[in-house]
């Protein structure tokens, strides 16, 4: 979520917008200088509240444990996270290019990742129209085609259904046959 809030989310806007690009990269600085107060602020006056509530000193517990215990778990989260941004953005690409679109290559990844931070918006179900809506907006003002770019990012979200429901099924046949193997599970 930072990763597409504060590198993709800037991009986005760079692309989008008719507006100096200085004015977006200075605004994006502005908001990460105030969420790096937020979480100074949050370390040095949590410690406070511990006595007054224990469900803080838990998560706090859990928080420091993942931000100073091991680094490498953070650094290959980022990694990860990066990865699967690009790999979301090919994939909303692929399907542009089946609607017959060609898409800008980077400015899409971005739109892609952008796009990700309305899926959380609790609005629907798994952000299923909410996402669709954004992108439409977003690719037109790059001067696609409305209904080439609709039909693209249904097919995307196909896409998506069809691999959950496979994915799903082939956990479900692995856990059944280990079930069965183990004969925990009759026939």
């Amino acid at each position: 979520m930072v990763i597409a809030a504060f590198i993709f989310t800037p991009f986005t806007l760079i692309s989008v917008l008719p507006v100096n690009p200085l004015f977006i990269i200075a605004l994006m600085g502005i908001s990460a200088l105030l969420l790096g107060c937020l979480i100074w602020a949050a370390v040095r006056f949590t410690p406070m509240l511990f006595d007054k509530f224990s469900v803080m000193k838990r998560f706090w517990e859990s928080f420091t444990l993942y931000f100073k215990g091991d680094r490498k778990d953070l650094y290959a989260n980022i990694l990860i996270g990066g990865f699967r941004g690009i790999i979301s953005g090919l994939t909303l690409i692929f399907a542009l290019m089946a609607a017959n679109v060609s898409p800008p290559f980077f400015s899409t990844i971005c739109i892609t990742n952008s796009l990700s931070i309305l899926t959380h918006i609790p609005v629907s179900l798994s952000g299923l129209g909410i996402y669709e809506g954004g992108g439409l907006v977003l690719l037109e003002a790059l001067g696609l085609n409305r209904e080439q770019v609709l039909a693209g990012l249904l097919y995307q979200r196909a896409y998506i259904i069809i691999w959950s429901l496979v994915t799903a099924a082939i956990w479900g046949v692995v856990i059944a046959a280990k079930r069965f193997k183990k004969g925990t599970m009759p026939l």
